[in-house]
């Protein structure tokens, strides 16, 4: 069903108000599609057709009679929404995204330029013409598109809670391979040597001196226009990374090579494997849970020691496990079970604070200009009974902080508190 709002120049602009149209232009600039704006004032966001003129622009318009929202998926050329249309923020596109927690700022901001959607991508809007998220491949992310979640196989005892992008196709956005471009940057920015795996199905190793450097991609990959150069890597939640190349917004984290065989192995002895949505681990075994994150860099093994395939532990209270890769086992660090529900119990005491991931068993944290470092226990406790319904408490000299651990009711979590 469609009505007509009037454009900028006053020509009608259809506007689809319910199910689906597919909408095409060969004019450049052309108006497609429009939204009528109401907040902060009445007004019209127009969808542009692209400046191809060999070949049409071409769009794909479904509306949710449920939400209002819009979704776009770009079928030819490429979009344009007008300069000053507001966008999401970086938190709000990590969550729409399903991604680990982002780096976030507060407020939406708006396009100082018109955010461009290239074929590949999909964006959705609300009634009232605001873009609500954008990324690379389907909306849905099952479509087997490049930016879609790669494919897994069924491992007995294994969870995952997150999805992993299949970065192998090309994007217009880049202008080029997604994996190979990313593997590039990576090289070029961040010292990485020789790269031994891209990253088509979300998991990229590389050579760094004589270790081994294993990141995965966690969730979407996300379309962010309000980014510009320069390109960007930082650091952000429990050991990850937020790359900014070119407008499209990934998150990286530490990854076991071979989850799949981490995995088979704890059920091999009865044991089962989540693994979270921030790439961290919560292992059960013997009734015990623990919280683990697999280390970035692989060392060379140093001696014969360990069988392939075997997890041992060590005095250093770290986990090695044996079946990563030929030569170079993995360690596996204790990590915050509940990295969300840590930092926000500790940023209620202080707003203005920071708590940030390093990797490694350590968590920096920021509070009233003091900075503290966190070192999580890998075992978790059932909580005290003199705890129950607390968010937090503090016990003992030297000082030790624990919290609930959200997704496992009744369990808690230690921190060494340095």
């Amino acid at each position: 069903r469609l009505a007509f709002v009037a454009g900028p120049s006053g020509v009608p602009v259809p506007r689809l108000l319910q199910g689906r149209a597919r909408f095409s232009a060969t004019t450049p600039g052309q108006a497609l599609l429009g939204w009528l704006q109401t907040l902060p004032t009445a007004n019209t966001v127009v969808l542009n057709a692209g400046p191809c003129t060999a070949t049409p622009t071409e769009v794909l318009a479904e509306v949710n009679e449920t939400t209002g929202q819009t979704l776009l998926t770009v079928l030819g050329c490429e979009v344009a929404l007008p300069a000053g249309v507001p966008l999401p923020t970086a938190r709000q596109l990590a969550a729409a995204s399903r991604a680990a927690e982002a780096t976030a700022t507060t407020a939406s901001p708006t396009s100082a330029v018109a955010p461009v959607i290239f074929p590949g991508e999909y964006a959705v809007l609300n009634a009232q013409g605001q873009v609500q998220d954008m990324g690379l491949g389907s909306a849905s992310g099952d479509q087997g598109l490049t930016g879609d979640a790669a494919p897994r196989t069924a491992t007995t005892g294994l969870v995952w809670l997150h999805t992993r992008p299949s970065l192998q196709g090309r994007s217009q956005r880049l202008d080029g391979d997604v994996a190979q471009t990313v593997a590039n940057w990576l090289t070029a920015h961040q010292g990485f040597g020789e790269v031994v795996q891209p990253p088509t199905n979300g998991v990229l190793i590389a050579r760094q001196g004589d270790k081994q450097v294993v990141l995965g991609a966690l969730g979407r990959v996300r379309v962010d226009p309000a980014l510009t150069a320069p390109d960007t890597w930082q650091a952000q939640g429990q050991g990850a990374y937020t790359l900014n190349l070119k407008g499209l917004g990934m998150t990286w984290a530490p990854t076991l090579v071979n989850t799949e065989g981490f995995a088979r192995l704890l059920a091999d002895q009865g044991g089962s494997t989540v693994v979270q949505p921030d790439g961290t681990l919560l292992v059960t075994l013997a009734g015990n849970h623990y919280a683990v994150q697999a280390g970035e860099r692989l060392e060379p093994a140093t001696s014969a020691g360990g069988v392939a395939g075997s997890l041992a532990a060590s005095a250093q209270g770290v986990l090695t496990f044996n079946g990563a890769l030929f030569g170079y086992p993995q360690t596996l660090y204790p990590a915050a079970a509940d990295f969300a529900g840590l930092r926000a119990a500790l940023l209620a005491a202080d707003a203005q604070g920071s708590v940030l991931g390093l990797g490694q068993g350590r968590i920096e944290v920021v509070l009233g200009g003091r900075t503290y470092t966190l070192k999580p226990d890998m075992a978790l406790m059932p909580v005290p009974a003199q705890h129950v319904g607390k968010t937090v408490w503090l016990e003992g000299q030297p000082l030790r902080l624990y919290l609930p651990v959200g997704g496992l009711p009744g369990f808690a979590q230690g921190f060494a508190v340095e």
